[in-house]
């Protein structure tokens, strides 16, 4: 059996799993401090359903712009993934932006509910590289002149109650 060509996946793997662990760690202690120093929500947070602490640091900025660019999103970052960058959220897109994405190694899926999920897979476990790359992500979105709609996953309707 050839392992040669399994190895570097497998090393990467480890390198994004380790990437993972990392960040997770990082956004649950920023959450704690958030909860402890200051718990009331501001506008942004109520429409997301999330303190921005809650975001994974890679891609906050990302989720942060397309929200105030009119795209509602409920999910995001390694989402139980170790290979995978993924922004779930209710909102469409043109075939022309769907093209720029996919030209960028973005597979985008919508259902006939509307629901998009706009995924990458990262060659480099790096936090600089795939931050870079949501960035420019959310820029490829045109703005739709308005914020978006809050989010009405349960996880965002109950963290509303409670903020």
């Amino acid at each position: 059996m050839d392992t040669t060509s399994s190895q570097p996946k497998t090393r990467v793997n480890r390198r994004m799993e380790n990437l993972r662990k990392l960040v997770e760690l990082k956004r649950q202690k920023a959450t704690t401090r958030r909860i402890s120093k200051n718990p009331i929500s501001n506008q942004m947070e109520r429409i997301l359903g999330a303190f921005g602490e809650m975001l994974e640091s890679q891609v906050k900025n990302a989720v942060l712009l397309l929200n105030k660019k009119g795209y509602s999103t409920d999910a995001s970052g390694f989402m139980n993934s170790i290979d995978s960058q993924t922004i779930d959220g209710d909102f469409t897109l043109e075939e022309s932006v769907m093209v720029k994405l996919q030209k960028e190694g973005v597979k985008v899926e919508t259902n006939p509910s509307g629901y998009t999920r706009l995924q990458f897979w990262p060659a480099k476990a790096s936090i600089k590289m795939i931050k870079s790359k949501w960035d420019k992500i959310a820029r490829l979105l045109p703005n739709r002149g308005k914020m978006s709609a809050s989010s009405m996953t349960l996880r965002a309707r109950e963290f509303r109650k409670k903020f």
